[in-house]
């Protein structure tokens, strides 16, 4: 993957944090796939296109308020970007903070995401590739990139 990649994946988040999801998905291709796995939803489930993305920005709506999906590092994978994700808000109708961390490998083809996949951990992602991270694969970004200030 480039920088330009990397950086579509930034701007993709920045624009989820703001709020402005027709801005997010101007960078994913209208026929995604979103693999969300059994550890974030019920069981396993593809969503797919601009409306399967929307499906799941509401429900990550639906049960936190101030919602933020913050990618704390980015790593090379080849044929992907893996981010290692925190995502935070607190329990809608409530004074609780919330906090998950996950990793997203993003596969990105013409200058848009074309493929998401969720997994629980970095070792798992880099797994389902069948590889392990080089010495020098991670690119960190700060979160200023996002769109949300460093709290």
């Amino acid at each position: 993957m480039s920088t330009d990649d990397m950086d579509l994946a930034r701007k993709a988040y920045a624009a989820f944090n703001r709020g402005d999801i027709g801005a997010a998905l101007q960078h994913l291709d209208p026929e995604i796939e979103w693999h969300m796995s059994d550890v974030f939803a019920r069981s396993p489930r593809v969503f797919r296109g601009h409306e399967g993305v929307r499906e799941v920005w509401a429900m990550f709506e639906e049960s936190l308020e101030e919602f933020t999906a913050e990618p704390v590092r980015m790593h090379d994978a080849g044929d992907a970007i893996l981010a290692e994700v925190r995502l935070s808000g607190r329990a809608r109708g409530t004074r609780e903070s919330v906090t998950f961390e996950l990793v997203q490998a993003w596969t990105i083809r013409d200058g848009r995401a074309i493929r998401l996949e969720v997994y629980a951990t970095l070792k798992d992602a880099w797994e389902a590739r069948g590889s392990m991270p080089p010495s020098s694969s991670s690119d960190s970004i700060s979160a200023a990139g996002t769109g949300r200030e460093n709290r």
